[in-house]
């Protein structure tokens, strides 16, 4: 049996989770991508994992905003760990707080991602900051069924594809379930962010402590890929110019599906999406302290109104309009894409062992450099309200 088709395939692996006799398995293909491979002789041809896949599901339902928002958690030490405003752990916080669980994305002992389930605040660290990597989903879509069918509250943190796949293997919709969904850029893989931490390790010989991916170091909107080793050392270098940022950031490094992503649209599957509001200006004084991170919160039912309202006191927030979200975050009206020829060139270097940084050298340069005067960008989007106000 063929699922879906192999380049609208996601890595959602839904169809694990949904196969009732353990007949699926993710396994790595392609350079190093995840897809599902089916053991012939304990398949009984049900159909249920192609019925339910989300690549095979052409009814987009989705939903339009009910409000859109700037905003960003009041409280500071929280807000400067997160990668944009602290507006997840926030409301990650207000679930766990009433004894319902958490689903995110944490680093595992290798520094591979996985979805886990957590019931505490005081794990609620292993969920903070973005993790450019696809993540394992490791039967998480079974453990939210279990835990919503025994009564306790579920909030879900993914990536469209995953909140679709949440939703079409519970079938159902739950009053305790809520779901965000991330602004993706698309997901590059495993495999090509082990090469490049081997090669900022010097193969394995500095063992890494802490990757921050987005380290804000000090401010939100020029921020750093940082990695700590055991040995005291540090590798520290801004995003526009770390190598393997930058190939996910072009679009060089992701899956196949993520160039022809359905997702890429204002019509969204999560209660509340999340995003950085990338060329945000302040519009008051409230909001002239974004250096230290602003997110972009699209609010898309009233279960995520709910939701928006048990934080309204701990943020700083101000509506926002659709033109402005979508100018913030390409990934809201298309996919990122480069063509067949450049990709297929890409991949057959990566598989011959080129490094990473010869990789982003030889497809990309260094296409992003700091602004001339950003002191002076920063000022002037900290007061653009004034000038507004006295034109």
């Amino acid at each position: 049996m063929i699922i879906c088709e192999s380049e609208k395939c996601t890595g959602c692996g839904m169809c694990v989770d949904c196969c009732i006799v353990c007949a699926i398995e993710m396994k790595k293909v392609e350079h190093g991508f995840y897809y599902p491979t089916i053991d012939s002789e304990k398949c009984i041809d049900c159909g249920q994992c192609k019925r339910k896949c989300p690549a095979n599901d052409t009814s987009i339902k989705g939903q339009k905003q009910l409000g859109i928002y700037s905003a960003w958690n009041k409280n500071k030490a929280k807000r400067s760990k997160a990668t944009s405003g602290g507006i997840f752990s926030l409301l990650a916080e207000k679930i766990l707080e009433n004894d319902g669980l958490v689903a995110g994305v944490a680093w595992d002992d290798s520094f591979h991602t996985e979805h886990v389930l957590i019931n505490s605040v005081d794990e609620l660290c292993r969920l903070n900051g973005s993790k450019y990597v696809q993540s394992h989903t490791n039967l998480i879509y079974r453990q939210i069924k279990n835990t919503l069918d025994n009564g306790k509250s579920v909030l879900f943190s993914g990536t469209p594809c995953q909140n679709h796949a949440l939703r079409l293997f519970l079938g159902k919709d739950y009053t305790d379930l809520y779901l965000i969904d991330l602004v993706c850029h698309g997901v590059p893989s495993e495999d090509i962010f082990d090469r490049y931490l081997n090669e900022r390790s010097n193969n394995g010989s500095k063992i890494i402590k802490q990757i921050r991916l987005r380290h804000k170091k000090p401010y939100w909107d020029w921020s750093y890929v940082t990695i700590d080793f055991e040995n005291s050392e540090s590798y520290s270098e801004l995003t526009t110019d770390d190598s393997y940022f930058t190939l996910f950031n072009v679009g060089y490094s992701l899956r196949k599906s993520c160039s022809q992503c359905k997702y890429a649209n204002m019509k969204r599957f999560g209660d509340i999406t999340l995003a950085d509001f990338w060329g945000f200006t302040a519009n008051s004084f409230k909001q002239s302290n974004y250096l230290r991170g602003v997110s972009l919160v699209m609010v898309n039912t009233y279960k995520g109104q709910k939701l928006f309202q048990i934080i309204s006191n701990d943020i700083i927030y101000e509506e926002t309009s659709e033109k402005k979200a979508l100018k913030s975050n390409k990934s809201l009206q298309e996919p990122y894409f480069i063509s067949e020829d450049k990709i297929n060139a890409f991949w057959s270097d990566y598989d011959i062992g080129t490094s990473i940084d010869e990789l982003r050298d030889k497809y990309t340069g260094k296409p992003f450099t700091i602004p001339k005067l950003l002191w002076l960008r920063r000022v002037k989007h900290m007061y653009w309200w004034l000038v507004k106000r006295n034109e």
